[in-house]
Order: structure tokens, then sequence, then C-alpha cells
């Protein structure tokens, strides 16, 4: 997957989004290899991504969040969160969103 170097005062914003996904990502004991796996990457363009070393594109965090069952604002930095009640909330959806596709796709089998 192709990728852009994050420069300048950026940086310190994918740095900060990168930690949030490997905290993520070991809070639910996935590797870097599955958590590539599953987002459609690799083991090593993941280490880059939590290093802060690229941007990753919206859709890509998009996937990554949905990989890690959680919606894609928890992976920003509190300060980029925006209003922390309404980012609640959206948490709070999106917990229950999930939990119903689980139930459906345990009624299908």
């Amino acid at each position: 997957m192709a990728y852009t170097r994050a420069t300048g005062e950026e940086q310190a914003l994918y740095v900060a989004i990168g930690a949030q996904i490997r905290k993520a990502r070991l809070k639910r004991g996935l590797t870097q290899i599955v958590l590539g796996e599953r987002s459609g990457n690799t083991q090593a363009w993941i280490a880059h991504l939590e290093a802060g070393r690229i941007r990753p594109s919206l859709w890509t965090l998009v996937t990554i969040a949905n990989v890690l069952r959680m919606p894609m604002v928890a992976l920003l930095p509190d300060a980029y969160q925006g209003d922390t009640e309404i980012v609640a909330l959206q948490r709070r959806v999106w917990l229950l969103e999930a939990a119903i596709e689980r139930i459906k796709c345990a009624c299908d089998v």
C-alpha cells in the first residue's frame, strides 16, 4: 500500500495516532502481522504507522478502527476528538452496532 511521509508539525499528530493504534492493538491481543492481514496491510506498514512515520488515509484509519472494533475517532488524540460527550455517545452507538452484528452472525451459523 502506498503511503506519504509525515513532515513538520504533522509529525506529532501522526505519532499520537500511531500510539493510539498500538495501544488498541495490544489491548485486543493482536500482533502487527494480524492487524496488517485483517486491514489489508503488511506488518512493516503497521510498524511504520504505529511509529508515526507515515500519513494514513482516512479510509485506512476507518478500516483499522473496524478491525480494532472501535470508532475511528477513538484513534485520534483527545485534542482532535472535539466534544468528549459526543465522542462517548459515538463509542456507545458503535459498540451497540457491533454487538448487533455479532448476534446476527451467530444466528446465521
